[in-house]
């Protein structure tokens, strides 16, 4: 099975921010990013180089490219 556009965004949005994460962690970071989103909270994680990754704020860039192409329902 193939997954949809937006997972695929996500996932690679996601593994390019992070590169130490997978394909089997994207789908549980996508609701844990959308739950601290959702609370006004921050979630932070490390992206294997040293850096932090700022998970929330790559969720509201996934969910603005999503209502850009047209596809914004959740």
């Amino acid at each position: 099975m193939r997954a949809s556009y937006k997972q695929q965004l996500w996932d690679r949005m996601l593994m390019d921010a992070a590169p130490i994460v997978d394909h089997r962690t994207t789908e549980i970071l996508y609701h844990r990013a959308a739950a601290a989103w959702a609370y006004g909270q921050t979630l932070l994680i490390e992206n294997g180089q040293g850096e932090k990754v700022d998970l929330t704020n790559l969720f509201e860039q996934y969910r603005m490219l999503c209502i850009l192409k047209g596809d914004n329902e959740e």
